[in-house]
This record gives C-alpha cells, structure tokens and sequence, in this order.
C-alpha cells in the first residue's frame, strides 16, 4: 500500500512539474503574434509597402500553421523532446535572422531588393515554424496527462500560454527596447530559444489512466479487423463497463474524408482568419488612427501605441481560451456538450468586428482588440478538445494540425486584402509609406472579415447538430 501511495505521489508531482514547465514552453512559443510590435519598424527601415509587411507577417503564420500536420505527426509519433530540439535551432536561427538583415539595412535609402525581402520571409517562416514545434511538444504532453473531466480547462491555460506570449516579449519592448528594434529581436532569439532547452528536461508525459485505457480499446479494435473471430477480451469488457465515452480513431485520409472535418476546418479558417488579419495589422491600425489625430507625432509615441494594441490582445486572448476551457468544461458537467460554445465563440467575433468597425480614435481601439483577443483565444481554447470528443487521443496532434492549416487560407486572404486596402490609402513619406486617413485606411477589410465571422456563425450551428452523434 505505501508503495503505490510512493509511486502516485511521484506521479502526481511529474505531472505538476511538466504542466508548469509545458506552461513556460507555450509561453515563449506564441512570439509569432508579437510581429506587429516590431513589423511597422521593419518595413519602415526596408521601405517596404504595407502589402510587403503583411507578406513577410504571412510567412510567420504560414510556419505556424502550415508546419502543423509536420510537427504534430512529430510529437505524436516521437514524443516532445525532439520538437522541442527542433523548436530551440529554428527559434534561434529565425530571429537573429531577421536581427541581421535589420542591422544590414541601417543606411538603406531605397525599398529593399527582392533577395533581401526573401531571405525576411525565410527567416520569420523558420520563427514561426519553431514556435509550432515547442507549442505542439507542450499541447499533446499535457493532453495526455489529465482526465477529461478537466481536460478543456488545462489544455486552455496552456494554449492561454501561447495567447500571452505576445504580451509578455512586447511589453520588454515598450519597458526595455523601445526605440532599439535591434536589441528586441535579440530578446526574442534568446528569450524563445532558451526555455525549451528546460523543456527538454522536464517535459515528460504522465498518461492518465482512462488515456491508457483509450490506448487499449483502438489496439484491440484494431486485432479484431484482422481476426473478426476473436471474442472481446477481459480487459475490453471492464473498459467498456468503467468508460462509456470511448473515443473514436480517426486520422489521415479518413478525416479528411468526413463531412465533420471540413466544417471545424472552415469554422476555423474564417474565425482565426479574421483575427491573424488584426494579429499581423492592428500596428498599423493604431498607427494610422494615432496619425491622424496627430500627423506630427513621434516614433516613439506611435511605438507606443502600437505595443499597447499588442499587448491588449496577448491578455485578452490568454483570458478568452481559460475562459471558453472553464466554461466548457461546465457546461459539459452539466450535460451540455462542448461544441455548442463554439456559436458563443463565433458570436463574439460577430460583435467583434462591428466595434472595430465603429471605433474611429485610438483611444477606443482597444475596445475592439479585446473582443477580438478573447474570441480569437476561445477558438483555440475549445477547438483541440472537440478535436479529441470526435476524432480520438491516439492520433491528436496530427489531427489538430490538419485543422491548423485551415488559416492559412483566410489569413492569407485577409491580410493580403488589407494590405492592399491599406496601400490604396497611403502615400510616400521620408519614413516610408504611411496613411493619415484614420480608420478609412481599413475599414473595408472589416466589413469583409464581418460576412466572414457570420458564416463561421452558421457552421457553428452545424456542428453543434453534427455534435449530436458524438455524445
């Protein structure tokens, strides 16, 4: 008996620790999202157009999401300490990259050439792609390690992790580096880099039984198509008594064959599409807000106002995915499943993006960022465990990543088409092209992104029915 209290105790204390070290992984993987506190002083050193900015913002996400199937597959089949070795070479090697070409364009009194602007996209595509890879490490460890009582809460405070991110590294920009571009992307290679070297150490998975038990069921299932003879073993029979929420084994080709797939796909790729838009572009929003009250202001007021949009966001989406991970988790206690918060969330990108819509001063455009924060939170907070109610345990992470390219289709959409909205209201300036037409820079875009946030709406209400077979 004190033997197994030993061993429980022991267990009980590895999963603490790999909960609160898989925290600091997700917190220094979400760095993608801090693009817009140092992206407007990029373009402007490179002379680059806004559609430039967006370009190179859009090979970060594209790491990010379009690494996902990769790198998911990766700690499915690995574990996390490979991802996190992954994550640590490209974290280091994509920021101090985009720190060099900085550095090298200090004197540059023309737009940068087509080489140099690659070699940008290069480097932020690598940052984004070791962001995905520690973040995944953190997501699938922990997923394993809890029951599912619980399961949507925990795995929202560590994707809460990877929201707050953001604020943490632009807020050491506005309080340490602001004016010292140069010196801030050295934080970021070293401050993203560094903590998946502990990460390696300590990250482990704790399986939780009924994980275990899942493990068993989808191996046995398996030994029954290859012989239908065999009757249900014992260890089946008390699974199938204790646990009547088995979960099913779906991944690969057979996923993207169904219809419930597709319609978390697109739900995803029109929410989280419309809120990489205000990720990759509210700088540039508060900048052209902060222009037009005052053409005259300096670089350190607009910097300010810029790390502030960013800051705003990084705690309003930290809040959004503990929030949808609290209230679902409730809801589920209470015998209401989980996919119907996903109209809640949807609703709220609705609303979100009608107040941007109405905001016309910097002082109020953190109204809309934190709407915006907290819906685009509780899209990632409550999206990887409807994942695991409908496709299973087993095959996670790579499901979750197959979901995760969905963005980069409206993303890239969206932001590029702000880009453009942008530049059709900008003019040439000695510090690059720049727009003192407030919110008529881009409120086209919004109404777009509006339409685009009502269908999500209506596949919610689509899922929620389709929810119906998994309960």
């Amino acid at each position: 008996m004190e033997g197994t209290t030993t061993d429980s105790t022991i267990l009980n204390v590895r999963r603490t620790t790999t909960f609160l070290v898989s925290l600091l992984v997700a917190l220094c993987s979400g760095t993608n999202y801090v693009y817009s506190a140092y992206g407007p002083q990029l373009g402007s050193r490179l002379r680059l157009s806004h559609t430039q900015q967006n370009l190179v913002g859009l090979s970060g996400n594209l790491g990010v999401y379009g690494s996902a199937p990769f790198v998911g597959k990766l700690a499915d089949s690995r574990g996390p300490r490979l991802s996190l070795t992954l994550s640590f070479f490209l974290l280091l090697t994509g920021y101090l990259g985009i720190r060099a070409v900085y550095d090298a364009s200090e004197d540059n009194t023309k737009p940068a050439g087509g080489g140099t602007l690659f070699t940008l996209i290069l480097f932020e595509f690598l940052s984004g792609m070791g962001s995905d890879a520690g973040y995944f490490s953190a997501l699938k460890t922990v997923a394993r390690s809890f029951p599912n009582k619980i399961r949507t809460t925990v795995i929202g405070i560590i994707v809460s992790g990877f929201g707050l991110s953001a604020f943490i590294f632009s807020t050491i920009a506005q309080t340490i580096f602001l004016g010292n571009t140069s010196g801030f992307l050295l934080t970021l290679a070293l401050g993203t880099a560094c903590p998946m070297v502990l990460g390696w150490f300590l990250v482990r998975p704790c399986p939780y039984p009924e994980h275990a038990a899942q493990t068993t069921i989808e191996s046995d299932r398996r030994e029954e198509q290859d012989d239908t003879t065999s009757p249900p073993n014992e260890t089946t029979q008390l699974i199938s008594k204790s646990d009547h929420t088995q979960l099913p084994s779906i991944t690969g080709l057979t996923l993207m064959r169904t219809i419930d797939f597709w319609v978390l796909f697109w739900i995803m790729s029109l929410l989280i599409g419309s809120g990489i838009m205000w990720i990759n572009n509210v700088g540039l929003m508060a900048r052209a807000l902060a222009l037009k009250e005052n053409a005259d202001a300096g670089e350190e007021e607009n910097v300010r106002w810029q790390t502030l949009q960013v800051s705003t966001l990084s705690i309003a989406s930290c809040v959004g995915r503990i929030l949808i991970g609290v209230t679902a988790d409730f809801a589920n206690h209470r015998g209401t499943r989980r996919a119907r918060c996903l109209s809640i969330v949807a609703a709220s990108f609705v609303v979100s993006q009608l107040v941007g819509l109405g905001v016309q001063d910097i002082k109020h455009l953190q109204y809309a960022v934190v709407l915006v924060g907290i819906s685009y939170g509780g899209v990632f907070g409550l999206l990887p465990t409807i994942i695991i109610e409908w496709f299973g345990m087993d095959h996670f992470s790579e499901n979750w990543g197959l979901v995760s390219l969905s963005p980069l289709v409206m993303g890239n959409i969206f932001s590029m088409v702000f880009g453009r909205i942008f530049d059709a209201h900008s003019s040439h300036s000695e510090h690059g092209m720049r727009c003192f037409e407030g919110a008529r820079c881009y409120s086209a875009s919004l109404y777009m992104t509006t339409l685009a946030c009502l269908g999500a709406f209506m596949l919610a209400v689509v899922a929620a029915k389709r929810d119906q077979k998994y309960g």
